[in-house]
């Protein structure tokens, strides 16, 4: 017995070397692989690091490490699989980057949006070695790590202070060494130079300049033109897909929540979700199930019954205007970080203005979505189409003609917003033109086209209603008027009606179409607009 035993215990040893041995080399195995997609963390620790420093832009913008783990992990599991490491290393380090900045830029105003695609592709090009940290720091402080002083400015009828200040510290730089001596004996000629970021500087430098450096170059000498060059970098870096803006999305967002999740609406001036939220909620046919209470004094017990009464029933919550009710703000997160026995059908909808006191750990965890009007003719055409849909474009009798006539009211729309941007130069005053002033006058047009007959379509007619009632009732100023009528005779004639019809500058009119392929035509209108679109000078 004893040898048997023995025998036995010879065996299970062997058995269990035989166990470790591979269990180590399925571990190296294991290390080897993990290894092979060290550049995919790297890539999505670079990405991280870029939005938590957000938080220096405005407060409410603030992501976990947790909520921001999830996200990565879901987005490994819906990349482009392929056979190959090199393509599937590339189809993750793509997805990956694409995918958390439209999921991060949901929650950033249009401002920040082209900041933090900037951010990326700069944390990038640092990575890389493309980018170095002096240049870098140059293009955010306008200094460089230098002792010397800077000289007394010798053009000071040419050149301003600051202007001779940031060249000499960018001259400090070794590739720039020299430029300050340049610039002063040509500053005639380099003023000439229409393209900083693809001209010929002169003086032997362009040799030496990838588009960064031209951008180091026009914080001293064209600081206006900046955006544009952070525009190009992130096209050429990044992608054009860095620089599309998408509309809020409901449905993602509620996707992305769940019921111990809130969903943050960050507002802005003028804006209002909560008719938003009414619709989607009459979609999943929850409108029955939702109640609503706008925060203010004496409203905490309210709010607080209205998240038990949903947590235990399955109700969505809507708790409008948080900012206004910032001393119960601690309550609520105490709420949140204590609930349980969640209600699977239970939803927290939180709406806000950018506050201070909103608390930082219900921003962290929670799924944040900003409304504001979109930016750039682009954008507004594909909000206004998306949001409109085919059963408009088919609502009028005189289907072709509405098409077309539509299409136009939404460029003019458009662009009467568009020049708002330029300030005074677009308008004396500033008017809060809104998609209902478009509703009202796509209602009139439907409503005349179907009792015209024939040819006879009344433009003058629909003209002005639009031009001086709907978009001019709010006009003021006598000069704002006269512009907006001759904006809106632009697009309100018989013109329009033909297909390839110049509407604007470098736009014409498609032919009448379905839903998609206005939306396709949309698609391919370049993301930045020129001055002329809005009918001003170039250097507007």
């Amino acid at each position: 017995q004893l040898i048997d035993t023995l025998a036995e215990s010879n065996k299970t040893s062997k058995t269990l070397s035989t166990q470790m041995a591979q269990s180590e080399e399925t571990e190296k195995q294991i290390d080897m692989s993990r290894r092979e997609y060290t550049s995919v963390a790297k890539r999505a620790s670079l990405l991280y690091f870029a939005i938590i420093d957000l938080r220096f832009v405005a407060p409410m913008y603030q992501y976990s490490l947790t909520w921001y783990n999830g996200l990565v992990s879901k987005l490994i599991t819906m990349a482009p699989h392929s056979g190959i490491l090199e393509e599937r290393l590339h189809n993750l380090i793509e997805f990956i980057t694409l995918k958390v900045f439209k999921n991060i830029s949901n929650s950033l105003f249009a401002k920040h949006q082209l900041m933090f695609a900037f951010l990326i592709a700069v944390k990038i090009g640092l990575e890389t070695g493309t980018l170095n940290e002096s240049e870098w720091k140059f293009l955010l402080t306008g200094t460089s790590d230098t002792t010397n002083e800077v000289p007394q400015n010798e053009t000071p009828d040419q050149i301003s202070d600051s202007m001779w200040s940031e060249l000499f510290y960018l001259s400090q730089l070794d590739v720039f060494n020299g430029f300050q001596e340049y610039v002063v004996k040509n500053f005639q000629e380099i003023q000439k130079v229409k393209d900083l970021f693809n001209d010929d500087i002169g003086g032997g430098f362009s040799s030496k300049l990838n588009l960064f450096r031209r951008l180091c170059i026009a914080r001293c000498l064209r600081p206006d033109a900046l955006i544009d060059g952070f525009t190009q970098m992130i096209r050429e870096d990044l992608g054009p897909e860095f620089l599309e803006s998408e509309p809020a999305n409901i449905m993602n967002a509620y996707q992305d929540a769940g019921p111990m999740t809130p969903i943050i609406f960050i507002l802005s001036s003028g804006t209002d979700p909560a008719q938003d939220v009414q619709n989607f909620a009459a979609q999943q046919g929850f409108l029955e199930k939702l109640k609503s209470l706008s925060l203010g004094q004496g409203q905490g017990e309210k709010a607080a019954e209205l998240i038990e009464n949903g947590r235990t029933e399955g109700f969505w919550v809507v708790l409008q205007n948080c900012h206004l009710a910032t001393s119960w703000m601690p309550k609520l997160e105490e709420i949140l970080q204590n609930l349980h026995d969640v209600h699977s059908d239970f939803r927290l909808w939180l709406t806000s203005m950018p506050s201070p006191h909103f608390p930082a750990s219900i921003l962290q965890n929670g799924v944040k979505v900003t409304t504001e009007p979109p930016q750039g003719l682009k954008a507004t055409l594909k909000e206004l189409f998306s949001s409109y849909g085919q059963k408009v474009l088919k609502e009028c009798s005189r289907e072709n003609e509405f098409k077309s006539i539509f299409y136009s009211l939404c460029f003019f729309h458009a662009v009467v917003l568009g020049r708002r941007k330029y300030g005074p130069l677009g308008w004396n005053c500033l008017y809060e033109w809104t998609k209902g002033d478009l509703d009202i006058s796509r209602k009139q047009l439907n409503l005349f086209l179907s009792k015209s007959v024939g040819d006879d379509i009344p433009f003058k007619t629909l003209g002005f209603l639009a031009g001086e009632i709907n978009y001019g009732g709010r006009v003021t100023d006598d000069w704002d008027r006269r512009t907006l009528l001759t904006l809106c005779n632009d697009f309100y004639n018989a013109g329009v009606l033909k297909p390839g019809y110049k509407i604007a500058e470098g736009y014409s009119t498609p032919p009448p179409s379905n839903l998609q392929e206005y939306l396709d035509e949309i698609a391919t209108y370049p993301i930045s607009d020129s001055p002329e679109l809005f009918g001003l000078h170039e250097n507007a």
